[in-house]
């Protein structure tokens, strides 16, 4: 809902669900179609929810208590998209039928709007509520006048168009296809401005920032392309699969890794790329996040480990050693120290301040592909290709002061010398130091 107390959920099942936001409790069912809920939409307001159907109607539903308000008959096929004008005075409906239909939201009166030659398949108000947009299976998207019905017709895609978007500013809309492609076209003019390629199946949704700088598309190509939206250009994605990703602690940023050797810097924001993180001489396996966000690991294939400044992306140190390359790092929760697991069958130990090497935990048969800390820091699991998991005890190692260090070697010597059958009297008598 518009305040964001409430959610709405439609099923097939021909029903609709209110939840309670905040702690998830269910509110209410709403029964009344006959058929599948396809589509819903809150009132500006929040005060009505809106539902589609393949009943071929409209159903308002009073949010606060689950109660039907209307049904609004009108379309002769099953009704696919829905949506409020900003001022909540009237809603669109778009149909199977071919179809737009604009109701009075308080009277149910409808203006039918007539011009696409296929299903109409999405639906989109400008800013200021003048306009209305659709998108429809006969390859154009039209923008209506809502107050008399005329049209401009935007006819450039090769196939379906199925997602539409305006820009805040209301100058632009963005259209999305099953031609691969995105176009954005000038809305006073109806001129195309712009075909964004990259992708390499269907485009399924398009989004601009709210500050309308950059557009976000997905494709069933199972990628996500990030535009700028001034000036079409494709802002900067890897040129390899990526590898892994990461949040930082705080939810501001997120990092990407890719076989292409780079890592990427990314505002969670707005989807701005804030950095670019060059070093690996190979593809980077394994990203994470210090405990205080102030630093990120990266493991690679080329065998080496690297520390980098969180904030401005910048290579703190190098950690060198393993044989192999490295498959997975993991910080422990008091930030204390950085395991790396790799294909040379061992586990490495770093200070993850200053990246200076502590201990290699030498035990499996075969890669090493997961680590994982324990909630206190003092053990570590390790998982293997050699199908066994261990455990190390590494706390007690590694987070004592000189005193406490020294006096756990010689509990341990104490215990080997007393307890190794094979140890010579004369190396017993190390217990009399």
């Amino acid at each position: 809902s518009p305040d964001g107390s409430t959610l709405a959920s439609a099923s097939w099942d021909d029903t609709m669900k209110l939840w309670n936001a905040q702690d998830g409790s269910l509110l209410a069912t709403l029964k009344g179609h006959s058929d599948r809920v396809i589509a819903i939409a809150y009132s500006p307001d929040g005060s009505t929810l809106a539902s589609t159907s393949c009943d071929k109607t409209v159903k308002l539903w009073n949010v606060q208590d689950g109660s039907l308000l209307a049904t609004l008959k009108g379309h002769s096929d099953k009704v696919i998209a829905i949506a409020y004008s900003p001022d909540g005075a009237s809603l669109a409906s778009a149909s199977c039928d071919k179809t737009v239909k604009l109701w009075n939201a308080q009277d149910a009166s409808f203006l039918t709007l007539e011009g696409h030659s296929d299903e109409v398949i999405a639906i989109v108000y400008s800013p200021d509520g003048s306009t209305l947009a659709s998108a429809s299976g006969d390859e154009t998207v039209k923008l209506w006048n809502v107050q008399d019905g005329s049209f401009l017709s935007l006819e450039n895609h090769s196939d379906r168009v199925i997602a539409i978007a305006y820009s805040p500013d209301g100058s632009t809309l963005a259209s999305a296809s099953w031609d691969e492609t995105v176009k954005l076209w000038n809305v006073q003019e109806g001129s195309l401005l712009a075909t964004l390629a990259g992708h390499s199946a269907p485009v399924s949704a398009i989004a601009y920032s709210p500050d309308g700088s950059t557009l976000a598309s997905a494709s069933y190509d199972e990628t996500v392309k990030l535009w700028n939206a001034r000036n079409s250009s494709l802002l900067a994605v890897h040129s390899a699969p990526v590898s892994a990703i990461a949040y930082s602690p705080d939810g501001v940023t997120f990092t990407s890794a890719s076989d292409d050797n780079t890592m990427k810097l990314w505002n969670v924001r707005d989807g701005s790329l804030l950095a670019t993180l060059e070093g690996h001489g190979q593809g980077v396996k394994a990203i994470a996040y210090s405990p205080d966000g102030a630093s990120l690991a990266s493991a690679s294939d080329d065998n080496t480990v690297k520390l980098w400044n969180a904030q401005d992306g910048s290579l703190l140190a190098t950690l060198e050693g393993h044989e192999e390359g490295v498959n997975a790092i993991a910080y422990s929760p008091d930030g204390a120290t950085l395991a790396s697991a790799s294909n040379d069958q061992t586990v490495k130990l770093w200070n993850a301040q200053n990246g200076s090497f502590l201990a290699t935990l030498e035990g499996h048969s075969d890669s090493v592909i997961a680590i994982a800390y324990s909630p206190d820091s003092a053990t570590l699991a390790s998982a293997s290709s050699d199908k066994t998991v261990k455990l190390w005890e590494v706390k007690l190692k590694f987070d004592l002061n000189l005193d406490s260090a020294m006096a756990y070697a010689r509990d341990w010597l104490r215990g080997y010398l007393t307890h190794n059958p094979n140890v010579s009297t004369s190396d017993k008598k190390l217990l009399e130091i």
